[in-house]
């Protein structure tokens, strides 16, 4: 595999939704809501894999590809299927629809009815639709432009404003995806363009799941941002910082490879710890900083209060931390 721009952009939307689906299955009890996302999350990655297969040339070119225009047909399904239960209502003509799907998916994975040829020629990728891709394909679109329509409907329904953040940013997401979808039909697809669409939808859709509580996930979500944002970005730095030292320092031998990645490593972990606490308060600040957390509450006052012998300085301590905590204007 050669790592490049090619390989990275699909990598990147591969681990994205990969590491969604693991979260929402861990999560508990499973709803009608998280189950139906899984699918939409499970479509997705199916999409990001076979087009990592695809840019690599990796076996049978044309088979990936119908593997990954059969990915998007069916996340487009998987949405409308999700939107349902997001907006709580479900449509007489949807089991049409899902039925729409699967007989799009065959005839687009198993004939050449759709796409006769898709191949990689001098490093870049050549294909060719026939007229039957306005009919598998073609109504997909018009699926996920419904269910743009029902969230803006439901939200100019809803007084809720966080309800009303939820649909918003689902919606952006929806909009970026068909947007990147689209893009497949012109000079652009041959670029990883959608997958970069489903990337950045990726993102939106974390966000509405951890700041607007999308998906009511909270515990297994948290911990896992919590700790895995800065892992990464602390493991990304301790990395270039052995690749550099090693370059600086010349090391070639096992001794000099060896003594230089200890040196480095013992200082890395000097100065990268703090630096990796920051990370860890500067996330949890970020996608939870209207969260009431009574852990860290109850340890200032504590603290405070092992030093304050005055019961009235005391007392309008507690009550000014819980008004602060709570983010209420009098008590």
């Amino acid at each position: 595999m050669h790592f490049g721009l090619r390989t990275i952009i699909p990598l990147m939307a591969s681990i994205a939704y990969l590491a969604l689906l693991i979260i929402v299955s861990l999560s508990k009890p499973l709803n009608a809501m998280r189950s139906r996302f899984r699918l939409y999350l499970l479509a997705m990655v199916i999409w990001s894999i076979a087009a990592l297969f695809v840019l690599q040339d990796i076996g049978s070119t044309v088979i990936w590809f119908r593997l990954m225009t059969s990915g998007a047909v069916a996340s487009m399904i998987a949405l409308f299927y999700f939107t349902q239960a997001v907006i709580n209502k479900e449509f007489n003509f949807a089991p049409l629809i899902y039925l729409y799907g699967l007989a799009a998916i065959a005839v687009n994975q198993f004939t050449n009815l759709v796409t006769p040829m898709a191949e990689i020629v001098g490093g870049q990728l050549s294909y060719t639709f026939t007229d039957w891709v306005a009919v598998v394909a073609g109504p997909s679109y018009i699926v996920m432009l419904l269910s743009i329509f029902q969230l803006v409907k439901t939200s100019r329904a809803s007084r809720d404003e966080t309800q009303i953040s939820r649909y918003a940013w689902l919606g952006a997401a929806i909009v970026i995806v068909l947007i990147g979808g689209s893009l497949n039909f012109t000079e652009l697809g041959q670029y990883p363009v959608d997958i970069v669409a489903n990337i950045i939808a990726a993102v939106i859709i974390t966000i509405a799941i951890m700041r607007h509580k999308l998906l009511d996930i909270n515990v297994v979500i948290r911990k896992s941002a919590l700790y895995a944002i800065p892992t990464v970005i602390v493991g990304a730095i301790y990395f270039l910082l052995i690749t550099l030292s090693l370059q600086v320092f010349h090391a070639e031998s096992t001794e000099q490879l060896f003594s230089v990645s200890l040196v480095v490593s013992v200082i890395a972990a000097l100065l990268i710890q703090p630096f990796r606490d920051y990370l860890q308060n500067a996330v949890d600040k970020f996608f939870f900083r209207e969260r009431y957390n009574t852990v860290q509450m109850l340890q200032r006052v504590s603290q405070t209060a092992s030093s304050v012998i005055d019961l009235d300085e005391l007392t309008h301590m507690i009550l000014q931390e819980i008004t602060d905590t709570m983010h209420i204007e009098k008590a």
